[in-house]
């Protein structure tokens, strides 16, 4: 008689497979995929913290869409002005004092040329309050194919001139990435240590963010998401990965997963989900905190309050060529979202297509309230 393989003999005594648990993100990701498409989004990754804890990470599309490479949760995206949130920990955590002028740090006076006895300060460049504004002939003259050779010393004394302020410091808050590029020199030069090992030390290796980094040096090109402009229905143009001479504003590059314990740390109020704490309570209280309420009811210390769906969560946009981010969290519940993309979709908005912009805004809702 021929024996039952252990196989054969479940099915012949009419046992069934156990069930497969559903997926409780699974309407979600169905519709994240369909908003996706019908906004031609080359590619894209997403993250949901559930009190204090990484409960989801999702891979859409494609880093790479000629190549049809798709993204995973290793795929490391640019993550423009999100990149600015890395810096209030490392200025937090290396500045004994906000408030101080930034002259002593630069080896003499750092003021507004017209107005040149008003101090300007680390809190003021950390809440876009310095008088500092976005000159975007310059800004664009500091943007290369590869890393940028210089240095955020080198760009803070070339850009600082009269033609670059806007306002009397203090007096307005007027969003600043040049200002973020001087703030880096600041950190730099004041802990005399280079930002990208200040980052390394405080952030990323206490965190075990291993696809995370500054500079495209820091990575194999070829697993980098590829920037895009357009749309995937309408024709695509390929950028080429650029670097910046102020890339404290705007450089990072980091995945879903990395990207998404740096959030699940924030939100416990400096304390990674393996009980790592990274920062005190008091600097979390600081990214909670409206600094300047006369100026701005939304600006904390970096971070930044927006409404979403009716509702007011902390976080930050990102914006560069070829990719828009999001990641935003409720300091109550514990609970955030973030969205990564490797298409402009916000420079898209900013150009007249209002519409396209709005749905990064409603797939980040959909994450914070699922």
């Amino acid at each position: 008689m021929k024996r039952l393989t252990p196989l054969l003999l479940l099915f012949a005594c009419g046992s069934d497979p156990a069930p497969v648990a559903p997926d409780p993100f699974a309407s979600l990701e169905a519709s994240l995929t369909q908003q996706m498409r019908d906004a031609g989004i080359v590619g894209m990754a997403a993250a949901r913290i559930t009190n204090g804890e990484v409960a989801w990470t999702k891979p859409f599309g494609f880093a790479d869409y000629e190549a049809r490479k798709q993204v995973t949760v290793d795929t490391p995206f640019m993550i423009a002005s999100i990149s600015k949130t890395f810096v209030s920990i490392v200025l937090a955590k290396t500045a004994t004092d906000l408030d101080a002028p930034i002259d002593a740090a630069f080896g003499g006076p750092m003021r507004d040329p017209d107005a040149p006895d008003t101090v300007i300060t680390p809190r003021m460049l950390a809440t876009h309050t310095s008088g500092l504004i976005d000159d975007w002939i310059t800004l664009g003259a500091e943007s290369t194919e590869g890393d940028h050779p210089g240095t955020l010393e080198s760009f803070a004394r070339d850009y600082w001139t009269a033609a670059h302020f806007g306002n009397a410091p203090g007096t307005r808050r007027t969003y600043s990435n040049a200002g973020f590029g001087v703030l880096g020199a600041f950190v730099e030069l004041a802990a005399h240590e280079t930002l990208p090992a200040l980052t390394a030390r405080h952030i990323l290796e206490p965190l075990h963010m291993t696809e995370s980094g500054w500079h495209l040096s820091d990575f194999d090109e070829s697993t980098l998401a590829v920037p895009y402009n357009g749309a995937l229905n309408d024709g695509l143009i390929r950028y080429k990965h650029e670097g910046y001479r102020f890339y404290s504003a705007t450089s990072m590059r980091t995945s879903i997963r990395d990207l998404a314990v740096f959030l699940a740390t924030v939100t416990r109020r400096g304390v990674a989900p393996d009980g790592t704490r990274i920062y005190d309570e008091a600097i979390a209280t600081k990214f909670e905190t409206v600094q300047l309420p006369a100026l701005d009811e939304d600006q904390a210390l970096v971070w930044y309050y927006e409404t979403i769906n009716g509702k007011k969560y902390l976080g930050h946009t990102g914006s560069a060529l070829g990719f828009s981010a999001l990641m935003f969290f409720d300091p109550a519940t514990k609970n955030g979202a973030i969205l990564i993309t490797n298409s402009d979709l916000f420079i898209r908005g900013r150009l007249g297509d209002r519409e396209i912009s709005k749905v990064l805004y409603t797939m980040t809702g959909e994450i914070l309230e699922y």
